[in-house]
């Protein structure tokens, strides 16, 4: 069964692998990485994870000596849409609230379709409000 982090990010991307860390602990390391973030946070997200050979993941997975890559695409550092079609900064204001709760509902939805999958979800990052739409 393949495993699959989905994991909320606000301004700091040392919570992604720290919970990659404790996963690793618990022998529940994952294939796939999906974030959920602000315009902010992926700006963040991108710098600090994902450079192949610089990156925090990669400099995380050397040092634990996991030879097959965490899949982490930057599609995969997903951000809301506000309802005036713009990308959402950070969380503000209730609209935006409701768009990250519908970006968890769409992306939970749309990977729990795959019955050999098995999500994971680490609601550690971000603001209150954002781990209480992931939950």
């Amino acid at each position: 069964m393949k495993k699959i982090l989905i994991a909320l990010c606000g301004k700091a991307p040392q919570v992604i692998t720290e919970t990659l860390y404790a996963l690793y602990i618990k022998n529940s390391f994952p294939e796939r990485l999906v974030i959920l973030t602000t315009e902010i946070g992926r700006t963040l997200c991108r710098a600090a994870l994902l450079p192949p050979n610089n990156g925090k993941i990669s400099s995380l997975m050397k040092h634990l000596h996991i030879n097959l890559p965490i899949i982490l695409r930057d599609e995969d550092i997903l951000t809301p849409i506000s309802s005036k079609h713009c990308q959402v900064n950070d969380i503000y204001t209730e609209d935006d609230s409701r768009c990250f709760l519908n970006l968890c509902l769409n992306i939970v939805f749309t990977l729990s379709q795959d019955s050999d999958s098995e999500l994971i979800f680490s609601i550690a990052g971000g603001r209150k409000t954002m781990s209480a739409a992931l939950v």
